[in-house]
């Protein structure tokens, strides 16, 4: 009997917007002829709880089966809307090692997108050093726009931001500062 070899893949990203969850797909080869389970890890930007819907384990793991004769599994994370603006959270899916099977050299993680609501990333192409004519330095006001033409802005009042749109800073969550760079700001830290 050979060892099951697994793999895993993004299949499907979520979105904050209509609530489409965010899908991995394990792939076994070898024996299929009994159910197999196997642990993942789940790291990124994205918090259980806050952003998606996971039943996780201590240090964030969770075990995801494979029916007998199945070669596939799926992991399904419904999203969450929340009240944090900015552009996007990730979920990175790490197979972790265990008893009965091996991982797949080169495909034992895979990445998803949450995409949050209405909110469209615009990337500053240029940084501070080689700003465009309208870009202005600015590390203590931020600002997304979202995707009906609204801009949200938060941070120092004086200095162009006004958190009263947001209800809590990603940063405090454990977040970076909003992704800067890819905001319609330019800032540097």
């Amino acid at each position: 009997m050979t060892t099951p070899s697994i793999s895993i893949s993004a299949t499907q990203t979520g979105s904050e917007t209509d609530l489409s969850p965010s899908i991995f797909t394990l792939t076994r080869t070898g024996n299929l002829d009994s159910e197999l389970t196997v642990n993942l890890l789940l790291q990124g930007t994205a918090k259980a709880g806050a952003d998606y819907t996971a039943a996780l384990g201590e240090n964030n793991t969770l075990a995801v089966t494979f029916a007998a004769d199945s070669a596939t599994a799926t992991l399904n994370l419904p999203t969450l809307s929340d009240n944090v603006i900015d552009s996007y959270d990730n979920i990175l899916a790490i197979l972790q090692s265990g008893e009965g099977y091996s991982l797949t050299p080169g495909k034992g993680r895979a990445k998803v997108i949450i995409s949050a609501e209405g909110v469209t990333a615009v990337p500053n192409r240029r940084s501070y050093w080689g700003k465009s004519g309208g870009e202005y330095k600015n590390t203590s006001a931020f600002a997304v726009l979202k995707e009906d033409g609204s801009v949200v802005t938060w941070g120092d009042s004086s200095e162009g931001g006004n958190s009263s749109s947001v209800a809590e800073l990603p940063h405090r969550r454990g977040y970076p500062n909003i992704l800067y760079r890819e905001c319609l700001c330019s800032s540097e830290r």
